[in-house]
């Protein structure tokens, strides 16, 4: 079993908890790198009932429709929304702690990261 990228236990009035737990899914769903290049690209994601959803203005339901990265947890009908840039940040310390246990994947991630700062 993979370890996690963000240790969560504690963190329930971490501001960052919901989009922690969500990355922590994306690594051990097993493709990362895949995975957060759509999410740089702002496709929106489900995993194991966390979400990660960008705006959607051409969407004829009102809930797709704000600003920032919203992210929750379905089942706990729990759910928050972050600005880009503070996505971006817990997204670029994710590649980070990825990047320490998968250091051959540093050039694609590096490459991809300096292209989004």
């Amino acid at each position: 079993m993979r370890q996690d990228l963000f240790e969560l236990i504690g963190s329930a009035n971490d501001h960052f908890h919901l989009a922690k737990g969500f990355l922590n899914d994306v690594y051990r769903a097993g493709d990362f790198v895949a995975d957060i290049k759509k999410i740089y690209s702002g496709v929106s994601m489900v995993i194991n009932e966390q979400y990660c959803l960008f705006p959607d203005w051409d969407e004829f339901d009102p809930e797709f429709h704000f600003e920032g990265v919203k992210l929750g947890i379905s089942c706990l009908e729990k759910e928050i929304i972050l600005t880009e840039q503070e996505f971006k940040v817990i997204v670029r310390d994710a590649c980070r702690r990825y990047l320490l246990l998968h250091p051959e994947d540093r050039e694609y991630l590096s490459e991809m990261l300096a292209e989004q700062a």
